[in-house]
This record gives structure tokens, sequence and C-alpha cells, in this order.
């Protein structure tokens, strides 16, 4: 059962606080005009914007983020971008923001967004389905596929409306169908595949 909902005042819920925690924010710092994004290109201007992310230099961020105009930080009160930025710097630590283009399975090609696109636009029901029919990853890395399973599960899980316990048994009957594929004869381990 595919189960798409967008729920406001849970929305509300995680954003409220980090809102007044942005209205309290402020820094001190110097502002650097070499850090404008003009003429930067776009994916190393997203880049840098991301890496001041990570260290909370909001006034970085402030310069990096604008429009055709220019930088927010050249155009409105500094204490409104802090607070902006502070806002904006604090969604990733929130618990349930990931990065759809995050690996799916640790070495292997295939994205998080691939996964939820699968279930969101395939009709692709099962974890099964995920890992083996949608993406392939199954067959071109079994164990990593089986070892990330319960990630993949908790990412699928609650767009498909999955319980706890229905997660749990994805991953179970998953890992044993894997399990099972090992037992069968004469079947080529990965190490053999990779030429080891």
């Amino acid at each position: 059962m595919l189960r798409l909902e967008f729920d406001p005042m849970k929305m509300l819920g995680w954003l409220a606080p980090l809102l007044i925690l942005a209205s309290c924010a402020s820094r001190s710092e110097p502002i650097r005009r070499d850090d404008s994004a003009m003429g930067m290109a776009p994916a190393l201007a997203v880049e840098r914007f991301l890496q001041a992310v990570n260290r909370q230099d909001l006034t970085t961020m402030g310069r990096l983020f604008g429009t055709a105009n220019g930088p927010i930080i050249d155009r409105d009160p500094r204490a409104e971008v802090e607070k902006r930025m502070f806002g904006i710097a604090a969604i990733p630590q929130h618990p349930h923001y990931s990065l759809e283009g995050e690996p799916l399975v640790p070495g292997l090609p295939y994205r998080r967004a691939e996964a939820l696109y699968a279930v969101r636009y395939e009709m692709a029901t099962t974890l099964d389905d995920v890992l083996s029919r949608r993406t392939r990853a199954r067959l071109r890395n079994r164990d990593a596929t089986a070892a990330a399973a319960d990630e993949v599960a908790a990412l699928v899980g609650p767009e498909l409306g999955w319980s706890d316990e229905d997660r749990a048994a994805q991953v179970a009957a998953y890992r044993a169908s894997s399990e099972r594929e090992r037992q069968v004869p004469d079947l080529p381990r990965l190490g053999a595949l990779a030429g080891g």
C-alpha cells in the first residue's frame, strides 16, 4: 500500500524550535567579499555552501545564498540573514533529514533517491523489489546489499506505511532469501566474480 502524506502540524512541530533558535543566533565575524558565489560554478557554490553548513559558518552561508541580484547578506540586514542561515544549518541535524543523493548500498552506484522513486512512482512494494528489481543491487553485491537492508527498509518503510514490525519482517525475509541464494551449489562467490 503506497501512502504519501504531508502532515503540516508535524512539520510545524519540528520547525518551530528551529525558528525560535534562529531568532537568537548572532555572529560578529567580518564579512569576506571573496565568499560570494557570483561567477562561481553552481556545483562549486553548492559544495562550499554545504561546507559552510558543516562549520556552522553563517556569514559564508549568507554570502553564498542568494539570487541573480547577489548574495542575501549584501541586501538584507545581517541579523536577519544569520537567523535564516542558522535555520537552514539546523535542518541537516534533524533526525529525519537524509541526503537522497547518498549511496543506497555502500560501494554500489545506486542512490537513496532511486529507492524512494521506486516506491513512489514504480509501484515497488517490498524491500526485495527495491533491492533486486528496481536497482539490481542484489545482483551486483548480495552481501553488501543484505548488510544495508535495515537502512534501506528504514528509508522506504515510511513511504509504504510500514510499522516497525513490517519493516523487521521485510528485512528478515530479504536476508533469508539472500542466504538461500548463497546456499545454491556452484553459485560463484563474489571474490570469484571479481577475479580474486
